[in-house]
């Protein structure tokens, strides 16, 4: 408080100013929130990589199944249907999957996780921050 009253008597100008913070809580908690996203993104992209194999897997067995129908294969135009079906049963799980993750993700960047108030002292970190004005 001093040497901000000792500043604003004096006029001078201040091009950088460093300053020392120690916010150890908010950081844990911050640091912990990006691990959870890079564990969702992480989880998003192997569903989304599971989903493209999936849509290739759709209509190849479309094409099958016409191909079948067109050629009077009735067996095997059932087969490739009835496996189209199961295929799009597990694309609406993965999408459901996916949903989930999504909400967790904006979850994750909305709330921030306990604080833990058994934090020694020794534990603390300390940050420089330069501002520029």
């Amino acid at each position: 408080m001093l040497l901000l009253s000792a500043l604003s008597s004096r006029p001078q100008q201040i091009d950088q100013l460093d300053s020392v913070v120690d916010f150890p809580n908010e950081l844990s908690n911050f640091e912990s929130i990006l691990q959870r996203v890079s564990e969702f993104y992480a989880q998003r992209l192997k569903l989304s990589a599971e989903m493209a194999d999936s849509s290739n897997v759709v209509k190849t067995l479309v094409v099958r199944a016409e191909d079948s129908r067109l050629l009077n294969d009735m067996k095997l135009m059932i087969q490739m249907y009835s496996n189209l079906m199961d295929t799009n049963r597990e694309l609406l799980a993965e999408s459901t999957k996916r949903a989930n993750n999504n909400a967790e993700v904006c979850t994750a960047y909305s709330t921030a996780p306990p604080q833990h108030h058994h934090q020694h002292q020794h534990q603390h970190q300390h940050r420089i921050l330069t501002f520029t004005l």
